[in-house]
């Protein structure tokens, strides 16, 4: 397990799947979630889906897998199946403390929700409802949450949005591959 890690993390993700697979011939459930994680890197999205499907039988109630399974579906193409991943673990929390054994909303969970919800331009108020939600727990804002501040300015056409978008766009280098995604959901012309 420790070698399969320590491969990942050098970017051998071809060992580090070597590995996880001897291993899971002996441990058919070893390293579960970084097996699937490191499928989802290589592109086998069925079997990555399967394997995180199999962790959330075990912990439903454990949201880095519904991140995780969002995740494989949006590199599948399934955006729709993502958003009900994302769904099905705000499901999970609840947010009063005393209450059903309190587990808060994980804040990247609820800012990825939002942010397919108004790419897509659907659930627009559920959408600009988790923004402000995910505005209110983010402590150090990072790129994602200036890229859902210019998605809600344009959704909601604030007068700044422009000038959101095109932060969000001077943020970005053209070789990165953030840029085909903003000229898809977030383009300068519109």
């Amino acid at each position: 397990m420790f070698l399969a890690q320590l491969l990942a993390e050098s970017d051998d993700v071809a060992g580090a799947l070597r590995v996880l697979r001897d291993v899971r011939t002996r441990e058919p459930e070893a390293g579960g979630f970084l097996f699937a994680q490191l499928l989802a890197t290589v592109g086998e999205l069925p079997e990555a889906e399967q394997v995180v499907r199999g962790l959330l039988q075990k912990s439903p109630r454990y949201l880095p897998f519904y991140g995780v399974l969002a995740r494989i579906r949006l590199m599948g193409g399934y955006r729709v199946e993502a958003m009900a991943a994302l769904e099905q673990a705000m499901a999970q929390t609840c947010g009063s403390p005393g209450q059903c054994g309190y587990m808060p909303p994980d804040p990247n969970i609820v800012r990825q929700l939002a942010i397919l919800y108004l790419e897509d331009g659907i659930e627009l108020a559920r959408a600009l409802e988790l923004a402000d939600q995910a505005r209110r727990m983010t402590r150090q804002p990072g790129w994602d949450d200036l890229y859902l501040h210019a998605l809600v300015a344009r959704t909601r056409h604030d007068a700044a949005a422009m000038d959101l978008v095109e932060r969000v766009w001077a943020s970005v280098p053209e070789d990165d591959p953030r840029h085909a995604h903003l000229q898809r959901y977030l383009p300068l012309s519109a």
